[in-house]
Parts: structure tokens; sequence; C-alpha cells
């Protein structure tokens, strides 16, 4: 499922091709994760981040955090990157990002093992944060995709649960194929289980 939701996050913001070669598309998919990242880091940059993070912005401990992540996902494994991942998070989430918060219920990342009882309270409330927004960007669709596709902080819902994953390729604007393309692999991740 975490395999997943990297292919999906990959495909939806950098809008990689579909590639018949499985080592072909692994590693197309990974240039896109890495250049969404550059992308991210000119129009903010590590020094404006940090300095946000200075100042407790939860947004700027989240992406920190993910840059963290990124760092540990594709670099290898690292425990002192591993430890500031999660303390990143970790604090995102006590300063009220949401995003921070469901990454830490979902087990996104894979970094952060957490009791049952504190992956729910963070659900909850990442959630409930995402759910009262009048408007719902892409990144609020998936996760809320995510969440209702594996009951995490909702009863688990998977009719619900493609609904907003359809919702997230609509506000990407994602082009037919490819959304074809997520739509089939969703399916086998989720109607298969």
């Amino acid at each position: 499922m975490r395999k997943l939701f990297y292919m999906v996050a990959a495909v939806l913001i950098c809008g990689c091709s579909e590639r018949g070669n499985d080592q072909e598309k692994l590693l197309d998919d990974t240039v896109c994760l890495i250049e969404q990242y550059q992308e991210q880091m000119q129009r903010d940059t590590v020094q404006d981040i940090i300095r946000r993070c200075k100042k407790g912005d939860p947004e700027a401990e989240w992406k920190i955090g993910n840059l963290m992540v990124a760092m540990w996902t594709y670099k290898g494994p690292n425990e002192e990157v591993r430890g500031l991942a999660n303390k990143w998070l970790r604090k995102a989430a006590k300063d009220g990002s949401e995003y921070a918060m469901l990454d830490l219920a979902l087990n996104v990342n894979g970094l952060i093992e957490l009791a049952e009882q504190q992956r729910m309270i963070y659900a909850e409330k990442g959630l409930h944060i995402i759910q009262n927004k009048e408007e719902k960007n892409a990144l609020d669709a998936t996760y809320l995709s995510q969440c209702y596709a594996g009951g995490v902080g909702v009863e688990k819902n998977i009719e619900e649960a493609y609904k907003w994953f359809n919702r997230a390729l609509e506000l990407q604007n994602v082009p037919e194929n490819k959304k074809k393309f997520l739509i089939d692999q969703w399916r086998k991740s989720y109607l298969s289980e």
C-alpha cells in the first residue's frame, strides 16, 4: 500500500509517463520525485524553510521532515536522518500540521512505529482539519483516499476512498491515459485485498 502511495504521489506531482519496463518505470518515478523536490526547493529555499521552522511554522516543519524522509528513502538507511525525520514530523504534528499528523497515522514513511492509540489520535486530528476545509486540494484528497482505504481514523470505506482518489486526479488535471493507468493500479491494490 505504501509503494502505491509513493507511486501515485510521484505521478500526480510530476505527471510521469507510463512505461512498459518495470526498471525504467521505477527509475522514471524516482527521477520525477527528485525533480519534484528540486522544484519545491526552488520555490521554498532551504534557508526559507529553516527560517520558518525557527518560528514554529508547522508546514515548514512538515516539509523539512519530508525532506529527511526523502533522503532516508533514496539515499539509504541512516539512523541520524531517520531520527531527524521522526523528530520533525512529530514536531510538525504537535504544532498543528494535518499532513504530518496523517503521515504519522498512516505510517506512510515507514520510519516511525507508533502505538495504535497514538496513530488513531493523529488520524482523527488530521482528518478533522482536512474535513473542515471549505476547499480541498489534491493533497487533501489523496490523504482522505488513503485514510478511507485503510480505515485509518475513519471507518474503512473503499467507495469513499475511490471517490477521493478520483478527486485528487481531477484536481491535478491528470491526462486521461495516465488517469486510467492510476485507477487500474488503485483497483489492483485495494480491490484485491
